[in-house]
């Protein structure tokens, strides 16, 4: 499953300034951050009424109460941390946007666990992985994503190994966000291929 939302923010961009480039691939290298960089967030929109932001790289930030929830389920793989918006580029005309001081305090929930894509998915997408910096490249449309189900490590949420765009979680996750108010949350199937 792979979850997407309304409510867009951004990672602080100070570190990416200068936009340094793989010197073998021509991909940027400032993404993703440096993890010291992933509790902090940039607000752009919002009047708040999700429970979630979401964020390109860090992934998931959910309130308070979502966390508390997240944790009485029992969910494996994921650990919270507090998040803290550093930046509050909202325009200032917009009606709906909530005072800073009014937003809820966010946790970052970090997922622990990955699984890597099958082979044939690799070799479908002729995937390949740049020498210098890692980064998955492929010149083909991806229409479906394959992962090695001999490799999942039976956690509820986890991310694709070297590639944590992909914010990903089980039926039993995938159910419990669609129950929890004001997530709007959208899911895609992947496939588990042995």
């Amino acid at each position: 499953m792979l979850p997407d939302a309304a409510i867009c923010v951004e990672v602080l961009s100070q570190w990416c300034q200068e936009h340094r480039q793989c010197s073998t691939c021509g991909a940027t290298l400032d993404y993703p951050p440096p993890e010291a960089y992933w509790n902090n967030v940039s607000i752009s929109q919002g009047s708040f009424v999700s429970n979630i932001l979401w964020t390109t790289w860090t992934g998931i930030h959910v309130t308070e109460e979502l966390k508390d929830a997240f944790q009485r389920e029992g969910f494996e793989g994921i650990e919270f941390e507090p998040s803290a918006i550093v930046e509050d580029v909202r325009p200032s005309k917009d009606k709906k946007k909530l005072p800073l001081e009014q937003i809820p305090q966010f946790y970052r929930m970090k997922r622990l666990t990955s699984i890597p894509f099958h082979q044939d998915f690799i070799e479908m997408y002729d995937l390949k992985y740049c020498l210098e910096c890692d980064k998955p490249e492929t010149n083909k449309r991806i229409e479906t994503i394959i992962l090695d189900r001999k490799r999942y490590p039976g956690t509820d949420f986890l991310e694709i190994n070297r590639f944590g765009a992909y914010k990903l979680c089980t039926d039993k996750g995938k159910a419990f966000l669609e129950s929890y108010p004001k997530t709007y949350c959208r899911f895609e199937q992947v496939e588990l291929r042995d």
